[in-house]
């Protein structure tokens, strides 16, 4: 919890939106990249002062790639609610991922996946991703 808070700390003061990772969704993930990152850390705990080689090589042991990757998707996330809500304001409509896939000839799992992988600006609500074709960033010239 401590370092989430450190986290959003250092994100506000850079100028940009909190990381909110949903428990409920991503749970799993997040306790196994902490038990990951943690355990070097439990190496340090009980090393003396002077043994600052071994504190050092424990440091740079710290696999810390699944929480990396998951503050990454929280954040994209982030500024995706905050650019849906900008383009709403201006007049621009959101639909369902399923009817922005038969738009475009995808069907509901790619476009799904399309989302998830950043290609898309869009936003979950309820059970659904919201989006737009002209949000598909693969274009280049979106909007």
């Amino acid at each position: 919890r401590t370092g989430r808070i450190i986290v959003n700390y250092l994100l506000l003061s850079a100028g940009l939106p909190l990381v909110i990772i949903k428990a409920k969704e991503r749970r799993d993930t997040y306790i196994k990249g902490l038990e990951r990152a943690e355990e070097p850390l439990r190496e340090l705990m009980h090393l003396q002062t002077f043994e600052v080689e071994k504190a050092s090589k424990a440091m740079e042991s710290i696999k810390a790639s699944q929480l990396i990757e998951l503050f990454k998707e929280a954040l994209r996330e982030s500024l995706d609610r905050i650019l849906t809500t900008m383009l709403e304001a201006k007049g621009y409509k959101l639909s369902p991922s399923e009817e922005v896939a038969k738009e475009l000839g995808y069907s509901a799992s790619t476009i799904r996946g399309l989302v998830r992988r950043g290609y898309f600006i869009a936003v979950k609500r309820g059970k659904s991703w919201w989006t737009s074709p002209m949000f598909d960033l693969r274009r280049g010239n979106i909007l």
